[in-house]
């Protein structure tokens, strides 16, 4: 072999993924502690049905469900995947539970609010006790994704996929219904913002927006976020008809999405799948938003 050819050869191997795992951390909360004001959901349903398809395709899984789930217990498990981690690694990062928007308390945000993904031990309502502390943010959740990003490298990827209401900004609700639909079900959030500054008045809805393009950063991993609606839209649940199961709308449509791929996925590629070919039901009812570099 020329010496110039095996030089490019060593190269290109250099920069392949050596030993590249795939991991995978699924977040569920469904069973929230009957004084926090949050109604039940089928996220349990969600994990049940990811879990062992993600096995199937190479994936090694961590899951937290219920009263696992708490603010504290989720930047734990994330800090730990993260020490886990390795250059070339591929990472994704799966919550299923409430969501609700939060009053911005650092001016990060064009429209005065925070997204928020709802823990076991957060609460619906602010009180004496209760401040927000508990709520896991778009402002929590950023810097855990440097970090990771940095860990895995530029030839690593990071999925975020959140199934929860007002998710779309995130860088179900009520246990009153709005949509009659034989498939459709519980709103997985809060129709109230948490905020001392009450009543608050929502801005307007604006056009929905399907995919925002992020600037990629050197030395970082490829990092794409997708929300199951916008950030100021409901989230709903899915009935099977024939199961009479329900399930996430996202978390459901990653399942179609993974039972088409083969093992080892880009996790980009899911991600544009469900931007593609989004079932139905979320079509319908609500718009899936995806951030990505």
């Amino acid at each position: 072999m020329p010496k110039r050819l095996l030089v490019l050869l060593q190269l290109t191997l250099m920069l392949l993924p050596v030993g590249a795992t795939h991991r995978a951390l699924l977040v569920g909360v469904g069973n929230y502690p009957p004084n926090s004001g949050w109604p039940r959901l089928n996220s349990a349903n969600d994990i049940a049905l990811l879990e062992p398809e993600m096995q199937q395709h190479g994936i090694e899984v961590t899951t937290l469900l219920d009263a696992q789930a708490t603010k504290a217990g989720i930047v734990k498990a994330i800090k730990h995947l993260t020490r886990q981690s390795r250059p070339g690694d591929r990472v994704w990062l799966h919550f299923s539970g409430h969501g609700q928007q939060v009053e911005d308390s650092n001016g990060d945000e064009n429209d005065g609010l925070d997204e928020a993904f709802v823990p076991y031990d957060a609460m619906r309502y602010l009180s004496k006790t209760y401040h927000g502390q508990n709520h896991f943010t778009d402002d929590d959740l950023n810097p855990l994704l440097v970090t990771l990003r940095k860990q895995v490298g530029p030839r690593g990827e990071v999925l975020v996929t959140i199934d929860a209401c007002h998710s779309g900004d995130s860088y179900r609700d009520s246990d009153e219904a709005v949509v009659t639909d034989t498939v459709v079900g519980t709103r997985r959030g809060a129709s109230n913002v948490l905020t001392k500054n009450q009543p608050y008045v929502r801005r307007q809805p604006s056009t929905p927006m399907r995919i925002t393009p992020l600037k990629r950063s050197d030395g970082y991993a490829a990092v794409a976020v997708l929300g199951a609606c916008q950030p100021d839209e409901c989230n709903y649940e899915y009935t099977h008809p024939s199961s009479r199961r329900s399930y996430g709308a996202l978390s459901y449509t990653l399942w179609e999405a993974l039972s088409r791929t083969k093992q080892h996925p880009r996790l980009a590629d899911i991600a544009h799948w469900v931007m593609r070919y989004e079932s139905f039901y979320m079509r319908k009812y609500q718009n899936p938003h995806l951030y990505e570099e």
